[in-house]
């Protein structure tokens, strides 16, 4: 298979999302520079989500799997994925490949539904950040979902 048709390719993603603000406060807690810079003048979305991405691969190999990477699905316009309002941003745990048949979420019944292993790695994704970061996040304010992407 080439690359370009794996990058389009449909996959059904559970996970975890929050709010674009509540992303943002938690970007510039993990990075006093962007913090400044933010205070100083409006940053662009993708800063937000490389900083992040910056801070975790700065974690040490084997707690990297604890801290997934947040899938963007925020856009003033966003349209692609399904199932999932705008303005969020989504940290997947497991995946799996949509196929071409299948055109919607409710073909992948168990991913829709939230288990102890989702549970578990948002606990772990969320101790970590409060153990290595020293910030709050609150649990509630995350919320279960099963979306259509393109991987």
């Amino acid at each position: 298979m080439l690359l370009s048709q794996l990058l389009r390719d449909p996959a059904i993603f559970s996970g975890y999302s929050m709010s674009w603000p509540d992303f943002q406060q938690l970007a510039l807690a993990l990075s006093p520079p962007l913090a400044h810079y933010a205070a100083l003048e409006p940053q662009l979305d993708e800063e937000y989500v490389s900083e992040f991405d910056v801070w975790r691969l700065r974690l040490p190999v084997e707690l990297r799997d604890e801290t997934p990477i947040p899938k963007v699905i925020y856009a003033p316009n966003w349209k692609y994925a399904e199932g999932m309002g705008r303005n969020r941003i989504f940290f997947d745990t497991p995946c799996v490949d949509a196929g071409e048949d299948s055109s919607s979420i409710e073909d992948h019944p168990g991913m829709t539904t939230e288990t102890d292993l989702d549970r578990n790695r948002r606990d772990k994704m969320i101790e970590l950040i409060q153990e290595r970061a020293k910030f709050s996040v609150d649990k509630s304010r995350l919320q279960f979902e099963t979306i259509k992407d393109f991987l």
